[in-house]
Parts: structure tokens; C-alpha cells; sequence
């Protein structure tokens, strides 16, 4: 179905992920180059007829990478609720953070699916060769930042974090989200009428903090309706609020309620 949205991408075909091979497994060895991290951000939407390749190729993706620095992050943005299905992770908070890589990357408009990598480069979602392209490039760069993070799950209904980020001298935004590891719904009506989807890190609540360089911080902050430590997770991520430029990323590593673990910065040693 034609798109508006996407009209500026129209005529674009892109291979799916079988056809362009497999990332790297997590049974493989790093690269001693590889310094960097990789935050890939998708923007997606159950009633986008283009984005469940999209879905499925961020899906192989996070399957793969393990034990690699690579974050995977899908925002379900809202302005396809209108067409006929309204998506259940769908939030308008997320379709103004699009708009907003939309300006730091001087595009002409949003589209559906977008994948965005570090805050530097975009593309298409399912193209494969450029998600590949993209991630193994920022792995071999060294990192800009460092960012270190732990949190505590001991008080009802919220998180306490403590953080140190040091970012060369550059005042930057700490984004803290809340993801869903995985989830399923059954489309009923829209462009994907009648199909079963199903995601992976599902972003369901995005919160930032401003944050001096080279300075500890504490933060306590009420964690989403249905946060279970199992099948949820924090990504942490130092971005440049300038120019939307992403310079470290981390996991974080829980205190209580998930086992006891020594938090890491991002470096060319850091697992996850």
C-alpha cells in the first residue's frame, strides 16, 4: 500500500536479511579492533506493512551479537495508529525523539521502518547490508565516553541508578530505556490485518537525565507498569544533545533482584 510517510523512499527495495547472511554469533572471537559499541534504534509500527522485515531483522540481529557491545532499542511510534490499528507500544514520545533524529540528520521527514545507528547514520530497517555495514563500523571506532552503570531493584515500583559518565568535557543526556525483552500481538485490522508479530526490545518508556562530565549521580525513577526483571532490561546511553551523535552504551547491571555484578564501562574489554 502506498504510504505518504514513506513517500520520499518510494521505489526503494531492499533485499531481506536471508540474502545478505548473518551477523557475527556470539560463539565467535572479538576482534582485538573492535573498540567501540553500536546502539541500533529502530522505528517501527504494527501497522506498517513494511516494518515486520524490519522487526525480524533487529530480531537476528540481537540473537547474534551477544556478548558483543551491540544495544538494540524498537520504538513504536504512533502516527499509523490512525489507519486502522492502534499499536499497543505505540507512544507519541517516541515519534518526537524520530522527529528529533530527523533534524539532527537534516532529513526532509520521518518514515517507517528507520533504523538509526550511534545517532550518525540511518537507513532503511531491513536493509540488512546497511545494518551490517553500520554495526561492525562503529565496533571497530573507539569510543568517545565512558559510561558506567548500576542500579538497585530494592525499593517497590522503582529503580535507584548510579552512574558516572565522562565525556571528555562535553555536557551530554543520559537516556535510560526501559525495555520489554520480547513481545507478540495478533494484527486485526490495518495494513497487517491478520497477522501474528512478534518483537524484540521494545522500548516502553524512555527517560533523560543532563549530566555533567566526569561526575557520579544517583537517580531514583519509577519503573514502567509491568517491569519484571526477567523479561525486561535498562539501556543506558550517553548522547551529544547537539548534534544527537551517541557516545557510549551500556546494559546495567543490577545489585538485587537480579543476582550481584560488577558494572563495566564501554571499552574494548567490556562484554555484556
Amino acid at each position: 500500500m502506498f504510504n505518504p510517510i514513506r513517500r520520499w523512499y518510494t521505489g526503494v527495495i531492499v533485499a531481506f536479511f536471508l540474502t545478505h547472511g548473518a551477523f557475527v554469533p556470539e560463539a565467535a572471537v572479538r576482534p582485538a579492533s573492535e573498540a567501540g559499541f553500536s546502539l541500533v534504534e529502530l522505528f517501527t509500527s504494527e501497522g506498517c506493512s513494511s516494518c515486520p522485515p524490519a522487526d525480524r531483522l533487529v530480531s537476528q540481529l540481537n540473537g547474534e551479537v551477544k556478548g558483543r557491545p551491540v544495544y538494540v532499542l524498537t520504538y513504536h511510534v504512533d502516527y499509523w495508529n490512525h489507519l486502522g490499528w492502534k499499536d499497543a507500544y505505540s507512544d507519541a514520545a517516541f515519534s518526537k525523539r524520530q522527529r528529533q533524529y530527523a533534524g539532527w540528520l537534516r532529513l526532509p521527514g520521518v518514515y517507517t521502518p528507520q533504523a538509526v545507528v550511534n545517532g550518525r547514520v540511518e537507513f532503511v530497517g531491513s536493509n540488512a547490508k546497511a545494518l551490517r555495514s553500520a554495526v561492525e563500523s562503529h565496533l571497530a571506532q573507539p569510543v568517545a565516553a565512558q559510561l558506567t552503570v548500576s542500579g538497585n531493584l530494592a525499593e517497590k515500583n522503582q529503580v535507584k541508578l548510579f552512574f558516572r559518565a565522562s565525556a571528555a568535557g562535553t555536557p551530554v543526556d543520559l537516556l535510560i530505556a526501559f525495555v520489554q525483552k520480547r513481545a507478540e500481538s495478533t494484527v486485526a485490522r490495518g495494513e497487517n490485518e491478520g497477522k501474528k508479530l512478534s518483537h524484540v526490545q521494545v522500548v516502553r518508556k524512555l527517560e533523560k537525565i543532563r549530566v555533567d562530565d566526569a561526575n557520579r549521580h544517583v537517580a531514583t525513577l519509577p519503573l514502567p507498569p509491568g517491569f519484571h526483571p526477567a523479561q525486561w532490561e535498562v539501556v543506558t546511553f550517553l548522547q551529544n544533545p547537539g548534534d544527537g551523535h551517541v557516545l557510549a552504551a551500556s546494559r546495567v547491571a543490577f545489585e538485587s533482584a537480579m543476582g550481584t555484578r560488577k558494572p563495566s564501562p564501554v571499552s574494548s574489554k567490556s562484554l555484556f
